[in-house]
């Protein structure tokens, strides 16, 4: 639009009309301050003295018929001694601007309520300690009389069953915060679950539900947490016991081939509609009447799954309908056939990476120092630096197969810089990512994958572990 010198209306476009809910004819020759919401009228005089001489610019509200309208006001002087203004329509800001207040009020919400689970699970725990100790030693007293037994067993039973519920609440506030830490071993998933399907027979056969096992993996090892993953697959199976009436059965199996292993939990219990499956992860989720009869807070799976995608694996869930069973399906990566060799205290050079050229970042002198020294033992040819600064440098004049970084940097971390080659077109086939962190939480592995970064190994790393990770992704990616 076109202003006078005092600030009247010479001309408007038809946009200012509409959005000031106006004729064009009712905008003319009118002062811009009728205009703009009350308490605004100041502002706008000032934009428009100091238009007549330079550009300035400032914000304030539209007032509408409707209401008022968030808009900002651009004025700059015209040769006639006028001065043209322009205005732009902020609402889309103002309303991102309010969508991420709310998300962050959300997410303090999230972080109060984790806070909050964490708290009250350490709390309880100590009560019920001094519950779970006597009521031990009530019942492995001599000579006790059938009530008092019976009495001593239901108390002991049902603390055991509290602090199952307890664990579940800490597990899940841990997880949640990014808390849990994994320590990384070698495990036989089909030996796992063979000692898991003995441990749960007699609670099977009390229920008359027949486990039916199919565990023929010629090489189920997988590389993780092995109590981590033992809770997984005691979740998946005592689920399925749980849901299972009498008279049922459920089929266990342990499959693999060249890159996973997998677990397979089929039963015939009471099945989930299509609706359920979609929340059957979801923490505190119990789905309908028939689940609500059953014990526990509905944690187990979710905590299931976060846990087999901090292992880099997948946890999924299928049925045909109420009634016709489940099916949960873990699905893990297959460890190398070469397991590293905890009893040997050396490191023996293997030339495994001849050839490499693998860019190293870490700001600890001593982990950079061994990192380098495991690498080029295994042939490769190492560039060490400490912070994303220099290795963004040694980027751009040199070319690597291969980068390891450390998440914990200064000034700009792993996540960051990864993110910064990426936008620099060296994606995953040009330059694939090892994260070499003490950052072992689920979240930490989420963004890790988030920020480009092909995989995700937690300190103290075995060399053999890293050598081998370092080699795959090269071939993988050549």
């Amino acid at each position: 639009m076109t202003l006078t010198v005092d600030g009247r209306v010479l001309y408007a476009n038809p946009y200012f009309a509409e959005l000031a809910g106006r004729d064009v004819g009712d905008v003319l020759d009118a002062p811009l301050v009728d205009f703009v919401a009350p308490g605004f009228e100041s502002t706008v005089d000032m934009l428009v003295r100091g238009g007549m001489t330079t550009t300035v610019k400032g914000e304030c509200r539209l007032q509408t018929r409707e209401g008022t309208i968030p808009v900002q006001l651009t004025v700059s002087p015209l040769a006639n001694g006028a001065c043209c203004a322009m205005v732009f329509d902020l609402r889309d800001r103002e309303q991102a601007e309010r969508a991420q207040t709310a998300r962050m009020a959300a997410e303090e919400a999230t972080r109060a309520k984790d806070r909050f689970l964490a708290v009250l699970s350490h709390e309880l725990r100590s009560p019920l300690n001094t519950t779970l100790g006597w009521a031990q030693i009530l019942a492995s007293k001599e000579g006790l009389d059938d009530f008092t037994r019976r009495a001593a067993e239901t108390i002991l039973r049902s603390t055991r069953t509290q602090a199952s519920l307890i664990a579940d609440l800490l597990d899940i506030s841990r997880i949640v915060a990014g808390k849990v830490h994994l320590e990384m071993t070698r495990l036989d998933l089909a030996a796992a679950v063979e000692g898991l399907l003995s441990a749960i027979e007699p609670a099977a056969n009390e229920r008359h539900v027949s486990v039916r096992r199919r565990l023929v993996a010629d090489d189920s090892d997988v590389y993780g947490d092995s109590t981590r993953i033992q809770q997984i697959c005691a979740n998946l199976v005592n689920n399925a016991l749980k849901f299972t009436e009498p008279g049922g059965h459920i089929d266990v199996s342990v499959e693999s081939d060249a890159d996973w292993v997998t677990l397979t939990v089929a039963d015939t219990g009471i099945g989930m509609t299509p609706e359920l499956i979609e929340h059957v992860f979801d923490a505190f989720h119990q789905g309908g009447p028939t689940s609500r009869r059953k014990a526990g807070l509905g944690l187990g799976l979710a905590i299931a799954k976060q846990l087999a995608e901090a292992h880099g694996g997948t946890l999924s869930a299928t049925s045909a309908g109420e009634n016709r069973g489940s099916t949960f399906v873990l699905r893990l990566p297959r460890a190398t056939k070469r397991a590293p060799d905890d009893s040997s205290p050396a490191f023996a050079p293997s030339g495994e990476l001849a050839g490499l050229s693998v860019l190293v970042v870490d700001d600890e002198i001593d982990a950079l120092d061994v990192l380098r020294f495991i690498l080029v033992h295994a042939g490769a040819k190492v560039t060490a630096v400490s912070n994303a600064r220099d290795a963004l440098a040694a980027l751009g004049h040199d070319r690597f197969d291969v980068l390891i970084t450390d998440i914990g940097l200064p000034e700009q971390d792993g996540f960051a810089l990864v993110r910064e080659v990426r936008a620099r077109g060296l994606d995953a086939a040009s330059l694939p990512a090892i994260a070499v962190t003490g950052y072992g939480g689920v979240y930490d592995v989420r963004l890790a994958n988030a920020a480009g970064l092909q995989k995700h190994m937690t300190k103290p790393v075995d060399a053999g572990e890293l050598v081998r990770a370092t080699a795959e992704l090269a071939r993988k990616e050549s």
